[in-house]
């Protein structure tokens, strides 16, 4: 079974490509954590937690003011 790649009118970027020149590459140190980003995964989870209790507030305040009027 063989893949062919499917011609295009969009043109993509090419993921796969490398630098010019090997400097242009950022450096990394082994080991070196950035000062600015201590809670790393857990950023994530806490705007969800966050955005969950936004919308159980919201839904709980929607339903009692539909209990109310009804």
């Amino acid at each position: 079974m063989a893949a062919h790649s499917m011609d295009s009118s969009f043109r993509f970027p090419d993921l796969i490509a490398t630098p010019g020149h090997p400097d242009a590459l950022p450096a990394r140190e082994s080991g070196h954590r950035l000062p600015g980003n201590t809670l790393g995964a857990f950023r994530g989870l806490g705007f969800a937690l966050l955005f969950e209790a936004a919308v159980a507030i919201i839904g709980c305040t929607g339903f009692e003011l539909w209990r109310l009027l009804r």
